[in-house]
C-alpha cells in the first residue's frame, strides 16, 4: 500500500510540475491542521474548495449543478479531483494518504462509478410553478451545495475542504475547513503557512501598525 501511495505521489507530482518540497509542505500542513482539529476516525469527504465553485453559481441546465453534468464532473484517479489544477490533485493525494495511514479519518472514495456507497438520500426540493394560484408544473431544485450534498449521499460524517492560496518552491499557504455534514456547522478552520519544513497558523494575523 505504501509503495502504491508513493507511486501516486510521483505521478501526481510529475503531472503538476510539483517537487518533493511541495509534497512535504502539504504533508506538514495537514499534520498541523489535524493536530488542531478534533478527529475521531469519522467518515470524511475530502474536496478542494474549487469543486464547489460552479455548483454555488446555481443551475445552468435542468437537472444539472452549475456548468457540470454531475457534482463530481467525471473525476478519475488523477483527472479533476478539483478545479484548481495539478497542485490540488497532489494535495488530495497527500491529504487522503495522511488521514488514512495515520487512521485520523476514514476517507470516502471519490470515484462515483466504482465506489458509490449510498446515493439514495434526496438532497433536493420539489418546486411547483404557480400561475393564477394553481400549480401548473413541478420540478426539482438544483443541488447547489454540492460538497455537502455529495457528502450526505455518501453517508459521510464530515467534509474536509482545502484551498491552496499560494504555493512556491519552498513556501505554501493553504486553508483547511472541517464541517459537520448533518448540521453544516464549521468545526475547525485554519489558514496555515509552511516555510519548508515548519508550519505556522496564520488564521489570525495582527494588522500592521
Amino acid at each position: 500500500m505504501r509503495s502504491f501511495s508513493a507511486l501516486c505521489l510521483v505521478l501526481a507530482s510529475a503531472a503538476s510540475g510539483c517537487t518533493h518540497f511541495h509534497t512535504n509542505m502539504l504533508a506538514e500542513s495537514i499534520k498541523t491542521f489535524t493536530s488542531k482539529a478534533q478527529t475521531h476516525n469519522e467518515k470524511v469527504w475530502v474536496a478542494s474548495i474549487a469543486d464547489s465553485n460552479a455548483c454555488d453559481s446555481g443551475c445552468q441546465l435542468p437537472g444539472s449543478c452549475g456548468t457540470k453534468s454531475s457534482p463530481l464532473g467525471g473525476k478519475g484517479l488523477f483527472g479533476g479531483f478539483s478545479g484548481g489544477g495539478g497542485s490540488d490533485r497532489l494535495a488530495y493525494e497527500v491529504i487522503t494518504n495522511f488521514l488514512t495511514q495515520n487512521q485520523k479519518m476514514k476517507v470516502i472514495e471519490s470515484h462515483r462509478h466504482n465506489y458509490s456507497t449510498d446515493t439514495r438520500v434526496e438532497t433536493r426540493k420539489k418546486l411547483d410553478t404557480i400561475i393564477d394560484g394553481k400549480a401548473v408544473a413541478s420540478g426539482m431544485s438544483c443541488e447547489d451545495l454540492c460538497l455537502l450534498d455529495e457528502a450526505k449521499k455518501r453517508s459521510a460524517d464530515k467534509v474536509l475542504t482545502y484551498h491552496i492560496i499560494n504555493m512556491e518552491a519552498k513556501k505554501l499557504t493553504i486553508h483547511y475547513r472541517l464541517s459537520d455534514v448533518k448540521t453544516g456547522v464549521v468545526e475547525a478552520s485554519h489558514t496555515l503557512h509552511v516555510a519548508h519544513p515548519t508550519s505556522v497558523d496564520t488564521s489570525f494575523v495582527e494588522p500592521a501598525p
